[in-house]
């Protein structure tokens, strides 16, 4: 499956991290471990990242956990506005290589593959 990680660092590989944005309200699997975050979404809030990276990893991989507590969340806020939601947040516990690299490009407000 194709997942996305939004940064402000020009990177080369996932490397897991305990970054500075982490929170208590966390999946507790993800809670105080080096993890890289993925979403199933590419685009999340377009300025706030400087770069967007793209990853492949199977859904199988044992190193890959679904938020679970952010899933429930959404869950209930489509039943709740009948609507549909897939967004999903992922974490994986090892280091991914990236298979694309797009970088965001104020004067089109939208991200470019580099």
């Amino acid at each position: 499956m194709i997942l996305f990680h939004n940064s402000n660092d020009n990177l080369t590989k996932l490397v897991p991290k305990v970054g500075s944005s982490r929170h208590s309200g966390e999946d507790p699997r993800a809670v105080g471990k080096p993890v890289v975050w993925l979403s199933n979404k590419p685009q999340l809030d377009q300025s706030s990242m400087k770069y967007r990276y793209e990853v492949e990893i199977s859904e199988n991989d044992p190193d890959l956990m679904m938020d679970e507590p952010f899933a429930k969340l959404q869950q209930d806020f489509a039943k709740m506005f009948n609507m549909e939601n897939n967004w999903r947040w992922y974490f994986c516990f090892r280091e991914l290589d990236i298979n694309a690299t797009y970088e965001f490009d104020s004067a089109i407000k939208d991200y470019v593959r580099v």
